[in-house]
């Protein structure tokens, strides 16, 4: 019989529905009997489903149900154990005390190594492996065994391990004191096998089957749950572009279903949802719930996130980043910005950062920039002596908190209720945390977030008719309605990976679980079994490329039905018609604002709209890379600053050519004490000799040109178009004695082009920009000095030739040309003022671009 439940609230929506099949005697038999489980999830649902049973019979009152995981069945009898003779038996080790046990036996042992030695200890406890069949098999094998046996060593002389529980049970004839009732065993390691099979010689337990019966058990094996009967109704399997897509079609699925009755039972099966617990929180959360997001109530989702990766622990990295080791601008960033800091006024680092700083900041240096800064003068009072290098890693920590609570961290006043909680438990672990063995600061550090990265925090989510869950965790449930994601053939079944340090020969003779691709193919053929007959509505999805590679529905589909796009077109027997609509304008300036603005708008705006809107009007910057020496622009202002100093000397052709070393040479002293900045004695040295080479070959080019007077130089201008106002800094005006006429210089140290400079629509309007300087400008050129060539190039009247220069011959009179490209400015400019920000690079306007991931270029030009 299939037994549901429904309660029902004052606005008559449907609520709470169990996702187990529970009966009269079911419920009559957990008066006096024990239900164990296969796991925590399916424990709950059946304690919900015993609640809601009673509250459908109108009980007032009733006795709490004994049910329990099987490893909760475990853990109970030996504590009750411990408490009949608390000195006479171990106590059971923590995960943090374990991890450290390990620890304190390699302690420079990277994360991974650690990960990997854990899985292959509990696999070895599990199965009965040999320690010295292990060294025989591999050549890792010693290394593992000694270290196994050096960990349980120190162990097995303080606690017990988990693993060892049952074995110890039998060992002191411990055991339940009603009978028990099992549902869903399967898979069950070698010391739980030797435990029920001795419990089943001295008591009578009893199996749950799928159909609420309960048959009694002669032996461990009439304990193992039989997968029952699949479901033999055809399957529709959709696919998706991405993993976000696939997620959202699926809660797109479920909320529709649920909109038509919310007592459907529903469930969403992610096979990763332990490492994507949060890209899966927020994908259905805010399809189910816009508001609130993850943190919607409307659904329920196993698991949790670990420790470490919350954002006031990751916030916390960054503090201790600075005080124990070296900083970057990152660190910094997160300590003014993240919220889990008070105001410390960092902002005016950060905006020296990168020019004045070197890329990694010691904590010294950082005290040095910040004297009087309200967290430097906390934390460095306390740590003002030299630490110890090796010390225990309980001191370290210690010393972490420390350096936390002076830094204000974790600013409560400001978190939200989920990190609140993530705190209190984050400081839970490190008051607990035992180890007298001498390690660095970074392997204390390295340790602490391995601790944390493996203690889950989950925020107690309320009961919902919508459940999101990992795959073992569904078995036992039923659904009307079950979604499962992940279906290619890359995945499902998944490709089979060695056990760390374990030899597979080893692990298939000793009976371990999934040891070989055959077995993982049964596993996988069994878990498609049962969710078939977990519901009679089910659908499968998986994901058209992924990890770049195109992926196929798995081969074990082969009663499904493949459709392309989402459930509800499918089941329109045809794709939606997709409409496109591209909006190339963001919001206009107001007419009456003045805007102002110089060349490199102007350039954007020209090179492409949207990088102009982003980067002027978004106010979204490149990010530097901090280097420990000049970068390139900054060296190009280096060489800038020599020519402004040479010319300021040099007022005419006659005084350039009368120019003597010393000139030159105190022109570049100056230019780099400018810097301000402590270079090391070499780079000076090259620094010199490449400028100085630089600028004797633009000299010579000088030397070429017909005779000129220097009328200015860093002069600003402003030019008017309607309500754009552009402000620009000519490098140099030269006059031309010969014809009188004007030119402006603007020096380069990087590629320079002029190429359709005379044509519409304007793609290079920096020396046209120039031209509309003064009306008796009549030439604009670069001066482009760099050391694969020095050039001089620009755009000019012929009458106006400077000598020693390269112009674009016009293909229109100077006058002509003069009033086309003040068109094409003013064009520029309006759409700028308009708000128009289509993606439309012009040819090389990509290639040093930061914007790519915004606009999404490549996308746009794929399709």
């Amino acid at each position: 019989m299939r037994w549901e439940p429904r309660l029902s609230l004052s606005y008559n929506e449907f609520v709470l529905s169990p996702f187990v099949k529970i009966s009269q005697s079911l419920v009559d038999e957990l008066r006096t009997a024990t239900l164990v489980t296969a796991n925590e999830r399916l424990a709950r649902e059946y304690r919900r489903a015993y609640a809601l049973f009673h509250q459908a019979k109108n009980s007032l009152a009733w006795t709490t149900p004994d049910i329990v995981s099987l490893q909760q069945h475990f853990t109970r009898e030996y504590q009750s154990l411990l408490v009949s003779a608390p000195d006479t038996h171990p106590r059971l080790v923590s995960q943090e005390a374990l991890i450290n046990e390990v620890y304190d036996v390699y302690p420079e042992a990277p994360a991974h190594l650690v990960g990997n030695f854990l899985t292959a200890l509990q696999t070895t406890l599990d199965y009965d492996l040999s320690l010295d069949e292990i060294r025989v098999h591999q050549h890792t094998g010693d290394f593992y065994a000694d270290w196994a046996q050096e960990v349980l060593a120190r162990i097995n002389k303080r606690y017990l391990l988990t693993a060892q529980i049952p074995d110890y049970l039998c060992q002191h004839e411990k055991f339940p004191n009603q009978p028990l009732i099992t549902v869903l065993l399967e898979q069950l390691t070698h010391p739980e096998q030797r435990y029920l099979a001795t419990l089943c010689e001295s008591q009578s337990p009893r199996r749950l089957n799928h159909d609420t019966s309960i048959t009694s058990a002669r032996t461990a094996l009439d304990l193992i749950d039989d997968p029952g009967e699949a479901s033999t109704a055809p399957v529709p399997v959709y696919a998706a572009e991405t993993p976000n897509e696939e997620l959202r079609q699926a809660a797109v699925w479920a909320k529709a279903r649920h909109s038509t009755d919310p007592s459907l039972r529903i469930g969403i099966i992610v096979p990763n949802v332990a490492h994507e617990h949060a890209l899966v929180a927020r994908e259905i959360g805010i399809t189910c719930n816009a508001h609130s997001g993850s943190d919607a109530t409307n659904f329920d989702i196993s698991g949790g996130e670990p420790l470490a990766d919350q954002a006031v622990w990751q916030a916390a990295t960054h503090l201790l980043q600075l005080v124990f080791d070296q900083a970057t601008r990152t660190d910094l960033a997160v300590i003014a910005n993240s919220g889990f800091f008070p105001d410390f006024g960092l902002s005016r680092l950060l905006e020296r950062w990168p020019r004045q700083l070197p890329p990694r900041l010691d904590f010294l240096t950082f005290q040095r920039h910040l004297n009087n800064n309200a967290l430097t003068h906390a934390i460095g009072t306390a740590f003002s002596q030299p630490m110890t290098e090796l010390q225990s890693f309980d001191t370290w920590v210690q010393q972490f908190q420390t350096a936390l609570q002076l830094g204000g961290w974790p600013n409560l006043s400001d978190v939200g209720s989920r990190q609140f909680q993530a705190h209190a438990a984050i400081v839970d672990v490190l008051s607990i945390s035992q180890s007298s063995q001498p390690i660095s600061a970074s392997a204390a550090r390295q340790r602490l977030d391995y601790v944390l990265a493996n203690r889950v925090f989950a925020p107690e989510r309320p009961p919902a008719n919508l459940i999101v869950l990992g795959a073992l965790e569904a078995n036992g449930l039923v659904f009307d309605h079950l979604w499962i994601c992940g279906m290619d053939d890359e995945n499902f079944p998944s490709r089979n990976s060695a056990i760390p340090f374990i030899p597979r020969t080893l692990a298939r003779a000793s009976g371990v679980p999934r040891a070989d691709q055959e077995a993982e193919l049964q596993f996988s053929k069994r878990l498609l079994e049962r969710w078939q007959g977990q519901t009679e509505n089910m659908v499968a999805s998986y994901v058209h490329n992924a990890e770049d590679s195109e992926r196929s529905p798995s081969p074990m589909l082969t009663n499904f039905s493949i459709y392309e796009g989402t459930p509800d077109q499918a089941q329109q027997g045809k794709l939606a018609a997709l409409e496109l609509y591209s909006d190339e304008f963001g919001s206009p300036i107001q007419a009456e604002t003045n805007i102002r603005g110089g060349v490199r708008l102007v350039e954007d705006q020209a090179a492409c709209p949207f990088r102009a809107y982003a980067v002027h009007r978004l106010q979204i910057p490149r990010i530097e890379t901090p280097t420990d020496l000049p970068d390139a622009l900054t060296r190009g202002i280096v060489l800038h600053d020599v020519l402004q100093a040479l010319f300021t000397v040099a007022k005419d052709s006659n005084a350039v050519r009368h120019l003597e070393d010393a000139d030159v040479e105190l022109a570049i002293t100056q230019a780099l004490q400018k810097l301000q900045l402590a270079l090391p004695g070499e780079f000076i040295k090259f620094e010199r000799m490449r400028i100085r080479e630089l600028v004797y070959a633009w000299l010579d080019i000088e030397h070429l040109r017909e005779e000129f007077e220097v009328q200015a130089l860093e002069t600003s201008y402003e030019l008017t178009f309607d309500q754009f106002t552009l402000t620009i800094r000519a490098d140099r005006i030269d006059k031309l004695q010969n014809s009188g006429r004007l030119i402006v210089i603007d020096y380069k140290t990087g590629r320079v082009s002029t190429s359709g400079i005379d044509e519409t629509p304007l793609v290079q309007p920096q020396l046209p920009i120039y031209t509309q300087v003064d009306g008796d400008v009549y030439g604009a050129f670069y001066a482009s000095i760099r050391k694969d060539a020095v050039r001089f190039t620009g755009i000019c009247d012929p009458q106006a030739n400077p000598g020693g220069a390269k112009y674009v011959p016009l293909k229109r009179s100077w006058a002509e040309q003069i009033l086309l490209w003040r068109s094409e400015l003013a064009r520029l400019t309006h759409d700028y003022a308009q708000g128009f920000a289509a993606v439309e690079p012009i040819r090389g306007a990509c290639d040093y671009c930061h914007l790519s991931s915004f606009c999404r270029i490549s996308e746009l030009q794929a399709s």
